[in-house]
């Protein structure tokens, strides 16, 4: 039920149009955009297991439908540092996807305000964190999806031999093109876009009326972060059409629609859902891990350039009202 409410107070039904939160931070674009980059690339090395297994679930490249049966059977044939196969790629993609998500988020939240109040204080509403998460989303997905097809690619291999970046990135060019690295990009920015704006709204809304129930710091962003991730599941099954049409299972010139139909006659609708419940398994620890990271980076950035300004370091529920 609370979560419902989240999701109608970012949509402003009744009960108001959101919740007035602190003012966008005032960190510069740069350390925004670090700390985003450094959070997401630690989130998703800590997971990269979890997430090999997801993919090679979704693309129907191990038989094991049980996690933990699969992650085993991964080990068995080819080792242990396999979970981690692709993962320099995955950080390589990572880093800039955060971090511009957090910056072009931030950006666009100050944007915001200063259209609706030109440029007076106030808080940010949910509704305003969902529009600013739909443009960094979209930014953010544009901007470095190569990098997420050359990662799909090789965390998909099932081969015991060593692939590299530079393999990778011959073998996608040479069988469909510079086109074969935007290969599913529409289902990306479909998908993307409204999950981060979701995730973002969720857990910013999330964390202000657990603040308003006086719960220690690091409870509210365990319990906002786990929001946050249960929420991205709503967009699943377009995360398996994409990985599938990034690595051609399904015909080369497939549409979206025409790829997920192609997968259902394969597998029935179930076929979408493949995978769900590692990637339940992956997400919550993923988001705990990434939004922790950046709270502490955000916390100790917001003390030192306050004390460079000279200004408090955050600004009160009360006082943004």
């Amino acid at each position: 039920l609370q979560f419902l409410y989240l999701i109608g107070d970012a949509l402003g039904v009744e009960g108001g149009v959101g919740v007035p939160n602190m003012m966008p931070n005032q960190r510069p674009w740069w350390y925004e955009l670090a700390a985003g980059g450094l959070s997401g690339a630690a989130a998703k090395t800590v997971t990269a297991p979890m997430q090999r297994v997801v993919i090679l679930q979704q693309l129907r490249r191990v038989e094991h439908r049980g996690a933990f049966a699969a992650l085993r059977d991964v080990v068995d044939r080819q080792g242990v540092a396999s979970l981690w196969r692709g993962n320099l790629v995955t950080v390589l993609h990572r880093f800039p996807y955060s971090g511009l998500s957090f910056m072009l988020y931030e950006s666009s939240k100050r944007s915001l305000l200063r259209l609706r109040r030109g440029g007076t204080g106030g808080g940010i509403t949910a509704l305003e964190r969902a529009v600013a998460g739909c443009g960094a989303g979209c930014g953010a997905v544009l901007a470095t999806y190569p990098l997420d097809t050359l990662r799909t690619h090789l965390a998909a291999s099932t081969s015991t031999q060593r692939v590299g970046i530079q393999q990778t990135l011959q073998e996608v060019v040479a069988a469909h093109g510079v086109r074969g690295l935007y290969k599913g990009v529409t289902v990306a920015v479909g998908q993307k876009v409204p999950e981060l704006s979701v995730q973002l709204c969720v857990y910013e809304t999330a964390k202000a009326r657990l603040e308003e129930v006086a719960l220690p710091t690091p409870v509210r962003v365990v319990a906002s972060a786990c929001l946050s991730g249960l929420s991205s599941l709503l967009f699943y099954p377009c995360d398996v059409v994409r990985r599938n049409m990034q690595v051609a299972a399904c015909a080369r010139d497939a549409s979206a629609v025409a790829a997920a139909a192609a997968l259902m006659r394969a597998g029935g609708p179930a076929a979408l859902f493949r995978g769900a419940h590692t990637e339940l398994l992956r997400t919550i620890p993923f988001v705990v891990v990434m939004w922790a990271a950046l709270e502490t980076f955000r916390t100790a950035g917001d003390g030192f350039f306050a004390g460079q300004q000279g200004r408090p370091a955050t600004v009160s529920s009360a006082e943004s009202r």
